[in-house]
């Protein structure tokens, strides 16, 4: 009678031959990477981490990995930025941890939010303009049915 085989060992017999190549390693490695530091950061703003916790576990990390620069966390720190949000917890990030002077990027999201509400009080005048006109118009109309 056969032997009756676990999931697990069919797997494991059907892909035993199986091998990452060296790209799919390093793209793997990435990744962790990429994760480790995006938890390392997210902890931060979830105020679980002071900014001088998350520099040192990112030092930390950043030894044991031999990264040789602070463009990891800066890339997870811009692809979190968002214009019409107050970004100014993920400024100091990239001005004390990853030594990089926000203030250019600062400007630039300023005038956004600036130019944004210009345009957003434009068109609130512009609906109360019409929304005016509109009830006149059915407040004549109105007036004319019930003469």
């Amino acid at each position: 009678m056969g032997e009756i085989k676990s999931t697990l060992d069919l797997v494991l017999e059907k892909t035993r031959h199986l091998s990452q190549t060296s790209e799919e390693k390093q793209a793997q490695t990435l990744k962790n990477t990429e994760n480790r530091i995006n938890g390392l950061l997210q902890k931060y703003l979830d105020g679980l981490f002071s900014i001088e916790q998350l520099q040192r576990d990112y030092e930390k990390f950043k030894a044991e990995f031999n990264l040789p620069d602070h463009t990891a966390l800066a890339d997870q720190v811009i692809s979190r930025l968002d214009p019409g949000q107050d970004n100014l917890v993920l400024l100091e990030v990239l001005d004390l941890c990853c030594h990089l002077d926000s203030s250019g990027l600062a400007d630039v999201i300023n005038q956004y939010q600036a130019g944004y509400q210009t345009a957003a009080q434009s068109r609130m005048e512009a609906l109360k303009e019409s929304l005016s006109q509109n009830l006149k118009s059915q407040i004549k109309s109105f007036s004319s049915k019930c003469t």
